[in-house]
């Protein structure tokens, strides 16, 4: 509930929850792992925040260990517009990474320092029956993707190439 407040472009994901030995026992420990996400570094800021506040006032013992905490990732404004002009002149279908991609990504390290734009394949269509997202346990890829995805990536790299060249 607390994550509705952060706004559609924040998401918060518990991947693992574990306590206790029994099922009829209230368990003396706990275990929760998850990721939350946002393209806002204050709405990261604010939610780790909440998180200490709310082990603090629980009356246990708590210890939160934030890991990996990465930024949102930057795609570079000038090598973005070059990207879609070769992808639209190559006339390769695709949709156009936004200027601010998602956070809990490891290349938004990078994209902080380095010029720098990041591309997705996507899974495949969902009209073709491909309907779950990249991290569901029962997502399926669809493989005819891979060819277009090839060229794409390959006529970006050579578009920004030679963009980065001519600074």
């Amino acid at each position: 509930e607390e994550a509705k407040r952060y706004g559609e472009d924040f998401s918060l994901a518990v991947g693992h929850f574990l306590a206790g030995d029994a099922p009829n026992v209230v368990a003396g420990h706990a275990r929760i792992e998850g990721t939350f996400r946002t393209k806002n570094e204050k709405k990261l800021s604010a939610f780790r925040a909440f998180l200490l506040s709310l082990a603090e006032g629980s009356g246990g013992s708590v210890a939160l260990r934030f890991d990996g905490d990465c930024p949102p990732l930057l795609n570079d404004g000038h090598l973005l517009s070059v990207l879609r002009r070769a992808l639209e002149e190559a006339r390769l279908p695709c949709a156009s990474p936004p200027p601010v991609g998602a956070a809990a990504e490891d290349f938004a390290h990078v994209s902080q320092s380095v010029p720098s734009v990041m591309l997705a394949l996507a899974a495949g269509e969902t009209a073709r029956g491909y309907e779950r997202p990249l991290h569901h346990p029962a997502v399926l890829f669809d493989e005819d993707a891979l060819s277009h995805g090839a060229a794409l990536y390959a006529m970006g790299a050579l578009a920004i190439g030679h963009a980065l060249g001519e600074r």
